[in-house]
């Protein structure tokens, strides 16, 4: 399962949707939908946006986690 660290990173920078949304320009109303965990997919212009704003790599906002249930 991909687990998404989107709130986790905004936590660490003490930083609300609002914060991230103007910033990186991705509509207030999408990042409050990743921050929530609500999305099934991602746009890459999207990711894109979110690593250059918080520095880090894609694997720092979504982990992979082995689902036990598949083993």
């Amino acid at each position: 399962m991909i687990v998404n660290r989107i709130s986790r990173l905004m936590g660490e920078r003490r930083e609300g949707v609002t914060d991230v949304s103007r910033a990186t320009g991705i509509p207030y109303s999408s990042m409050y939908e990743l921050y929530a965990d609500r999305v099934k997919r991602i746009d890459l212009a999207t990711l894109d946006k979110l690593c250059k704003h918080f520095g880090v790599t894609p694997c720092d906002i979504f982990e992979y986690l082995p689902d036990p249930k598949d083993d």
